[in-house]
């Protein structure tokens, strides 16, 4: 029997896959859904849609395999990072930074000084939204069995690998941006 991967347990759990996309923008219920353009990786590698969120960006599971693959993120506006080394680091570092684009475009180019420095006031701006957005990262945290971790610090590693590694393309040919 194949084990069940995050994804489906995300899936078949209506209240994580609810909590994720209501507020943490991480929206599994279009799997597969195709982006506003069709894109690839530099390398060839197989890029699979496994979410999105309300801006039109899509999160892709990078590669083949299972849930251990990078997992990467395109805007609407022709910008990618890579959020994690897998789905579940990638999943953590979501949940625990819902902010995470903004916390890249303030750590200017990767600094991680500057990335501590601007979470006091994002977080800040999403509990005068969710006041219960501790109890709620804790739920999902330990209902999708992940360990918290430093969220800044994985994402900022996972997001320096975009430009080297994970290129994404356009079919004409157009680079994606870093958003580091």
């Amino acid at each position: 029997m194949r084990p069940t991967s995050l994804l489906d347990t995300i899936a078949a759990t209506p209240w994580a896959s609810g909590l994720l996309a209501s507020v943490f923008d991480f929206d599994v219920t279009d799997r597969g859904h195709k982006p506003i353009e069709a894109l690839q990786l530099a390398s060839g590698d197989f890029l699979e849609a496994i979410a999105r969120e309300a801006a039109g960006g899509t999160y892709f599971l990078c590669g083949d395999g299972g849930d251990e693959r990078p997992v990467l993120y395109t805007n609407s506006e022709g910008g990618a990072a890579l959020v994690g080394t897998s789905l579940s680091s990638a999943l953590t570092t979501i949940i625990e930074l819902p902010y995470w684009q903004d916390c890249l475009m303030r750590s200017d180019g990767g600094d991680l000084e500057k990335a501590r420095a601007a979470i006091p006031a994002l977080e800040g701006e999403y509990l005068a939204d969710i006041p219960d957005l501790s109890l709620r990262r804790a739920r999902l945290l330990d209902g999708l069995g992940l360990a918290p971790g430093d969220g800044v610090v994985s994402l900022l590693r996972a997001a320096a690998d975009t430009a080297r590694a994970f290129v994404v393309v356009t079919e004409d040919g157009y680079s994606y941006r870093s958003l580091l």
